[in-house]
């Protein structure tokens, strides 16, 4: 997947704001930033 795809994942998330999807958004984050 593209890393600017997960980013707007993650923004998404982070805007959906609640504990379950910040936790998730933080993985995608450190997914995104794996090679």
């Amino acid at each position: 997947m593209r890393k600017e795809l997960w980013e707007m994942l993650a923004q998404f998330l982070i805007l959906t704001f609640d504990a379950s999807s910040f936790k998730m958004a933080e993985t995608l984050l450190q997914l995104a930033q794996e090679p």
